[in-house]
């Protein structure tokens, strides 16, 4: 599904209009962090390079398509999710049957907190998860996520948490998750190395 029309098509429609005068140079959606040079191509490479299956979905009808898609290809038939707006997506999409977050359905479909360019990876922790771990979830994982969540490095990623939420606040089981071939750093008997990562990017 990621193939190079694909990665053509991210980078035209998101290929950065030229700044109006006086408009700062840095991301709007992170402040103080400095923005990539097409950080959404970078992020787009790095995550099919480690396996990851990548969708770029232009609006709503796009994204219940491609959900389609993957229920067919994959053999979908119970859906495991706790977002309230990702189960309206998933019954628009045909999903009948929905679980909370667990092991025993056939794939589970989440949100992330952040993107990372520099290596592909998906930042989730505690709130997208429900508190529960990643290798407590089927060997499938859906994950909707939108271009403003695109950041450069991991460290800014970390730094960009602990501004979101107060210190009380800041939530547990932070965590980076790569498609099955990774970096060559993971441990091949890992759960991590074993999922099967979808993501939808949408604007």
């Amino acid at each position: 599904m990621a193939d190079a029309s694909l990665l053509s098509k991210l980078f035209s429609t998101l290929k950065p209009k030229a700044p109006e005068k006086g408009a700062s140079t840095t991301s709007g959606n992170h402040p103080g962090i400095e923005k990539l040079a097409y950080p959404e191509v970078m992020f787009a490479q790095k995550f099919v390079s480690s396996g990851g299956r990548f969708i770029f979905c232009e609006d709503r009808d796009s994204i219940i398509s491609a959900l389609k898609n993957i229920f067919e290809e994959e053999d979908i038939c119970v859906l495991s999710c706790n977002d309230p707006k990702l189960k309206s997506l998933a019954h628009e999409s045909g999903i009948l049957s929905l679980t909370e977050l667990s092991k025993k359905a056939d794939a589970a479909f989440i949100t992330c907190e952040l993107l990372i360019a520099h290596n592909g990876g998906i930042m989730v922790t505690a709130n997208q998860t429900y508190y529960n771990k990643i290798v407590s979830l089927p060997n499938t994982i859906i994950v909707f996520g939108t271009v403003s969540q695109i950041i450069d490095k991991l460290n800014n990623a970390l730094t960009y948490i602990k501004t979101k939420y107060p210190p009380k606040e800041i939530p547990s089981m932070i965590t980076t998750i790569k498609g099955p071939k990774g970096d060559g750093l993971e441990d091949p008997n890992s759960a991590f190395s074993t999922k099967n990562l979808y993501l939808l990017l949408s604007v």
